[in-house]
């Protein structure tokens, strides 16, 4: 073969071997440069336990770090600083592509995370400022660690309330009160109807995308609701839902958090998703709102979490007079279950 041929032959395996690579998308080596914040990474060998290293995240991003472990039983220890908040979402072990799952994983304070740890779905630890301490069984040696988590720094600008419609639309969602019977409130979601609206979000910030949906109910006495929003998949103090209603032209709050409860604030599973996310259920006596059975109610839902969202697709339940009301306009935007509207623009809160 001539000289030419096989500088040729070179190039093309290179370029092969590039393009193979490129299109690969394996998990990232971390940054150590990141000082604001870090899980500082161990392994308990020796009798004692060895730093291997630290991971520093910002959005829901896998990173990985390799680890110097005996084979057989592996003990990991997470320790995270900094920061306002940090969750974790994922962690194996792998060896050659082969990935290894954890057998038991504990936060410090008692609490039981393997079951939030197994697949990177957004089913997250409270993983700030704690210490995690995960082992597997039977791990090889000198493995990998595979981590999903998220970090962020909140900040008094970090985000604001969400809004559904945004009340600088003048617009409102509107209800035909039908005593229909109420609900429990007691934050755990039992609804199995199809919702009176939904509306569905991206968030720029590390949270996953979602729809919130809502009910309504009424019966002599009060009127209720249960919204979920399963944008929101982290339990943080400072969250809040809030229905705001229509009585004498003017809108009037109705908000559920830590301290205000007109009703009640629950974290959960439902069938929506396979996370626990924000479920609020609302009670608020009919006298409140100037309304009895077979008033028409207008109302605005709001919540306060940390993320940039992207208003996208936006669905109501029209069989019951359950449309959106354009304010400016003296009709319903009428319509089924379907695309309503389409809005788009970035908006800030907080999930």
């Amino acid at each position: 073969m001539s000289s030419a041929r096989k500088f040729a032959s070179l190039v093309l395996v290179i370029v092969l071997v590039v393009t193979l690579f490129v299109g690969m998308t394996p998990p990232i080596l971390a940054d150590q440069k990141n000082n604001e914040g870090s899980f500082f990474i161990s392994v308990f060998r020796d009798g004692e336990w060895q730093l291997q290293g630290e991971l520093s995240f910002t959005d829901y991003e896998t990173l990985q770090l390799p680890l110097s472990n005996d084979a057989g039983q592996l003990k990991l220890r997470l320790v995270q600083e900094g920061h306002d908040a940090a969750y974790v979402d994922h962690v194996i072990v792998q060896k050659y592509g082969i990935p290894y799952l954890p057998t038991s994983a504990i936060n410090i304070d008692g609490t039981d995370v393997l079951a939030k740890i197994l697949s990177p779905e957004y089913d997250v630890c409270n993983g700030w400022k704690s210490t995690l301490e995960i082992v597997w069984d039977s791990a090889p040696e000198n493995a990998t660690l595979i981590m999903r988590a998220m970090e962020e720094d909140l900040g008094e600008r970090h985000g604001a309330p969400l809004y559904y419609p945004w009340p600088f639309e003048h617009r409102t969602l509107s209800n035909l009160l039908i005593n229909n019977g109420g609900i429990t409130v007691d934050g755990l979601l039992e609804e199995h109807t199809v919702p009176d609206f939904s509306v569905f979000w991206q968030p720029s910030s590390p949270h996953p995308d979602g729809y919130t949906y809502g009910w309504i109910h009424c019966d002599n006495k009060y009127l209720y609701a249960a919204v979920e929003v399963t944008v929101d998949n982290t339990a943080d103090e400072g969250d809040w839902g809030a229905l705001y209603v229509m009585v004498n032209g003017k809108l009037k709050e109705f908000r559920i958090s830590e301290d205000q409860t007109w009703g009640v604030r629950g974290f959960g599973y439902t069938s929506s998703v396979p996370y626990e996310h924000r479920i609020y259920e609302f009670k608020i006596p009919l006298s409140e709102i100037n309304a009895t059975v077979g008033s028409e109610i207008q109302y605005i839902f709001g919540a306060y979490g940390t993320a940039a969202v992207q208003l996208m697709n936006v669905y109501v339940n029209g069989t019951t007079g359950n449309d959106i009301y354009d304010g400016s306009s003296p009709t319903y935007i009428s319509g089924s279950i379907g695309p309503k509207k389409k809005n788009s623009g970035w908006h800030n809160c907080c999930f």
